[in-house]
């Protein structure tokens, strides 16, 4: 996600989305995750509800630590969804916070 999603409005929400595999087509850009260290928390539920998670982080658990943030992408893994879970109730998504 490459703006913070608790202050910008939905409609300049900017982010790169990113498959396992090279792309087919040359005209798509290909960028590499480089390794670090990540924080990892899961939401459970519709995506709909995902903001409540990430103020979970932002306003508590980050406060609470003695980590800091890494200047890299926050990357999401959407572990079930909609094309592998029968209801949004169901879908997980893997948050990681990238930490110095």
């Amino acid at each position: 996600v490459a703006d913070e999603p608790l202050i910008r409005e939905e409609l300049t929400c900017r982010y790169d989305a990113c498959a396992s595999v090279q792309a087919k087509h040359k005209d798509l850009p290909s960028k590499t995750i480089g390794s670090g260290r990540y924080a990892e928390f899961i939401h459970t539920g519709s995506y709909e509800t995902i903001e409540e998670t990430y103020k979970n982080i932002y306003a508590g658990w980050i406060l609470e630590s003695d980590l800091e943030f890494a200047h890299t992408p926050i990357i999401e893994r959407y572990l079930k969804h909609a094309d592998n879970t029968g209801s949004k109730e169901n879908q997980v998504t893997s948050i990681l916070l990238p930490i110095k």
